[in-house]
C-alpha cells in the first residue's frame, strides 16, 4: 500500500486538470508501471489524454508499447500516430 497515496493525488489531479483545461495535454508519465491498469484507466477517464511511450522517461522505466496498445483498447481508446487530437 505505500505507494497508495501518490496514485490517489495523481487521479485527483487529472480529475482537476482536464475539465479546467481542456486544449491542454495532462499527460501520464513516469510511474505508470507502478499503477494498476485500473488505477490508470481512472486517469484517462478523469481527462488525462496522453501518456509518454517509450524505453523510459528519463531513469523510470516506461510501459511495454504492446501494453499500453492493450491497455487503450481496453479503456475504448485510440492511439493518434501523429500527436493530433
Amino acid at each position: 500500500m505505500a505507494g497508495h497515496g501518490r496514485v490517489v493525488v495523481a487521479q485527483r489531479d487529472a480529475d482537476d486538470a482536464g475539465p479546467l483545461l481542456p486544449h491542454a495535454a495532462v499527460r501520464l508519465s513516469a510511474g505508470r508501471q507502478e499503477m494498476t491498469e485500473e488505477a490508470q484507466a481512472l486517469c484517462f477517464m478523469g481527462g488525462v489524454n496522453s501518456i509518454f511511450v517509450g524505453d523510459a522517461l528519463l531513469t523510470t522505466p516506461n510501459p511495454e508499447p504492446t501494453s499500453d496498445a492493450a491497455l487503450l483498447a481496453r479503456v475504448g481508446l485510440r492511439p493518434l500516430a501523429d500527436g493530433s487530437r
